[in-house]
């Protein structure tokens, strides 16, 4: 296996990590209810897993997106590194979010703590750079080689939409927990199927025509 091909699986890896990793956790915890609840609450100061959510959760994830991005920059389908570089910082944004979280006396998330408010604003910074990276690999749908990356870019940014509406629905207010999921699914998510496909699926052919490119 080469260091590339090796790099782009850690997109599947950190998608089953992550989600493993709070499932043991909910489950280590009876009180904690994943609909209902953030995951960042498994995390938050004082929390019985707070180390191993933020260190193993967060940290370990946010590293593994990062390392896949050094896989993607070698045989992304675009002539310049800037959707690499916005994925590798999609990563390095994850890994911050193990900036616990406050809580309330009532069992809720502090939102007027400051260290609260810091790990608010990195998390939704990180969607930016990410949302970035997949709108600039649509533009590639009309090379044939690489028009499956562009449709999985295509189909992730319809499944973000579809949250979107989701949330504007009210869904997220009854389910915070389980939307928030759906997020992290989402992002995990393009990262687990455009690892495999670049790795082990048809792209595991064409992306060597495109290393090139990538390094453009």
């Amino acid at each position: 296996m080469t260091r590339t091909r090796a790099y782009l699986l850690l997109g599947p890896v950190a998608f089953v990590w992550f989600f493993a990793w709070i499932l043991l956790l909910d489950l280590l915890r009876p009180e904690y209810t994943s609909a209902h609840k953030a995951v960042s609450e498994l995390g938050a100061i004082g929390a019985p897993h707070m180390w191993a959510m933020n260190l193993f959760g967060f940290i370990a994830t946010g590293v593994m997106l990062m390392l896949a991005a050094r896989g993607y920059r070698a045989v992304i389908p675009q002539r310049s590194r800037f959707p690499a570089a916005m994925l590798w910082l999609t990563g390095l944004l994850f890994a911050l979010t193990a900036v616990p979280i406050a809580m309330a006396p009532d069992g809720d998330p502090d939102r007027s703590a400051p260290i609260t408010q810091v790990h608010l604003l990195i998390s939704q910074l990180g969607l930016l750079p990410w949302l970035i990276a997949l709108l600039v690999l649509m533009t590639r749908f009309g090379d044939r080689a690489h028009r499956p990356l562009a449709l999985i870019s295509l189909l992730t940014v319809v499944a973000f939409i579809g949250v979107i509406v989701l949330y504007a629905a009210g869904v997220g207010a009854t389910t915070p927990g389980l939307m928030q999921r759906l997020w992290f699914a989402v992002v995990l998510g393009w990262f687990a199927a455009a690892g495999l496909w670049l790795a082990v699926g048809q792209g595991a052919g064409a992306r060597h025509a495109v290393v090139g490119e990538g390094r453009g």
